[in-house]
């Protein structure tokens, strides 16, 4: 996190304990509502609805309802005993046993999650795609429950027959004719992607489309279909790098073109000038809405191939200015700091530098000690904003209850800088083999071993949910090794493999 020129990193902004700070007294206590007292209030709004809730009810007790190709359920589940919570939830689609469907599928549902479904979130359930929400009545009013009620009902009418046709493409069912594909080279597979994207699209996107596809492709560039777009990318050295994408419109959103905008200056890769005239070029085309990387612009009728060619000459001309991307800067290191054997990412190094720089020097002394020796044993150390190190454990692939068998990567200990009127800090991963993240729960041992060395160090304290030791004047060197000691004991338990990285830059 930058520096906001007042000399601070940002760190205040952080809350280490919610349970500590919540502000009791602050708001009236919300109505706590018996379950028939919530499912009363479902009632009412299936009635606003123009719907009989006596009709509408199934033999367990859900209300049913449909909206469009979808199909609904709301009810009143006891998630835990004596807490009920208003659970709205549609099925989409059945899931395939043979084949399955490719990861790019499931990665496309997170995708979705982040910022295409509202309060609702897609979840996958007896190998079927549902969409859901969920929130405990305590509160709850019958706005509320029209809210979540609309959510999901709104994204499942959405994206249903989509993400069939993403299912389809994904089982080798063309979606499209092949009369209705760009005239471009491309294999079977590019083309059923291709297929899909446009099937999702209504005449005029697809018309909009194919022109793009086929004249960036023309003009030696690269048309690469993905699970939810298609992208119109440039080759620089042995990488390629996308300018735009192509998105199909979902229910009543409309296709979009997707623009590289803020986000290109990341790359590294074309003149600050030649971007800025990319920019102020492209503004004049179309109606664009700017995100904090990207620009889109919905291809209605209003975007015709007359706009598709001067974006396209736009695109080219940006192109044309590409260059192998310059390397990072190197990250200066002040020679006050610890001198420090270990190989982490320049974005790392960079945070974990003005950590350190944010810390007397004995924590210093004290967190150096533990990153180099932590990293120095294939550790994991990780700093992607000033304030925080986190030193990262990885777990073999283990039985972890009904998640089957996986592996797990968790903080193990965060070194924190000083905060306000709070000192540095260690927290420190704790139930590790009881908890609800027991991630070492077949280490009970080890685990127990490692608590017990941890809880006899200077400044250990609890606070909710929080382990932490206090990098205060008792804490002093030899505490830091022995907590190091523990961490790699653990980790020499555990049989950890050592961690590789692409782009790792020692310490000078």
């Amino acid at each position: 996190m930058e520096d906001d020129g007042n000399g601070r990193n940002g760190t205040e902004k952080r809350i280490h304990d919610l349970d500590a700070v919540r502000p009791f007294g602050v708001r009236a206590q919300p109505l706590d509502l018996t379950p028939d007292e919530a499912r009363a209030l479902i009632d009412g709004v299936f009635r606003s609805y123009g719907l009989d809730p006596r009709k509408s009810t199934d033999p367990y007790g859900w209300r049913r309802l449909s909206l469009g190709s979808a199909d609904g359920l709301v009810g009143i589940v006891e998630w835990q005993p004596d807490e009920y919570y208003l659970v709205v939830v549609a099925p989409l689609l059945e899931l395939p046993t043979d084949p399955e469907p490719p990861a790019d599928f499931y990665r496309l549902l997170l995708a979705l999650n982040h910022d295409g479904t509202f309060a609702a979130r897609f979840s996958i359930h007896d190998n079927v795609v549902h969409v859901g929400l969920a929130r405990p009545i305590r509160g709850l009013v019958e706005e509320e429950v029209d809210d979540a009620i609309r959510a999901v009902m709104v994204v499942a009418d959405s994206y249903d027959e989509w993400l069939q046709i993403i299912l389809d493409t994904a089982r080798g069912l063309a979606p499209l004719p092949l009369s209705e594909l760009p005239s471009i080279k491309m294999t079977p597979k590019e083309a059923q992607g291709i297929g899909a994207v446009l099937a999702a699209c209504d005449p005029h996107g697809r018309d909009i489309f194919r022109y793009l596809m086929e004249h960036w492709q023309k003009a030696g560039y690269v048309v690469e279909p993905g699970t939810s777009g298609i992208g119109l990318k440039i080759t620089i050295g042995s990488k390629s790098y996308g300018l735009a994408g192509m998105r199909p419109g979902v229910g009543e959103r409309r296709q979009l073109v997707i623009l590289g905008w803020e986000g290109l200056h990341q790359t590294r890769l074309f003149p600050v000038k030649a971007l800025e005239r990319f920019q102020s070029t492209v503004a004049k085309i179309a109606t664009l809405r700017v995100t904090e990387s990207t620009a889109h612009i919905e291809v209605t009728a209003a975007f015709d191939r007359g706009s598709a060619k001067a974006l396209l000459n736009a695109l080219r001309a940006l192109a044309k200015t590409a260059h192998e991307p310059r390397p990072e800067p190197r990250v200066e290191w002040e020679s006050s700091l610890p001198q420090m054997n270990i190989t982490v990412g320049t974005k790392t190094l960079a945070g974990i530098r003005k950590t350190l720089l944010a810390c007397e020097p004995r924590t210093q002394q004290i967190y150096a000690l533990l990153i180099a020796g932590w990293n120095q044993e294939g550790g994991t150390v990780q700093c992607n904003r000033p304030g925080r190190i986190y030193l990262k454990f990885k777990t073999g692939e283990h039985e972890f209850g009904e998640y089957g068998r996986r592996t797990h990567q968790f903080n193990l200990a965060v070194l924190a800088a000083p905060k306000g009127k709070e000192n540095a800090a260690i927290d420190v991963a704790w139930n590790l083999a009881t908890g609800d993240y027991a991630y070492l729960a077949h280490l009970p041992d080890e685990v127990a071993r490692f608590e017990a060395l941890v809880s006899g160090l200077p400044g250990f304290g609890q606070r909710g949910a929080v382990t932490r030791l206090v990098v205060d004047e008792p804490f002093q060197a030899e505490h830091a090794r022995a907590l190091l000691q523990a961490m790699l004991d653990l980790k020499s338990a555990e049989g950890e493999s050592p961690p590789t990285s692409s782009a790792n830059e020692p310490v000078p």
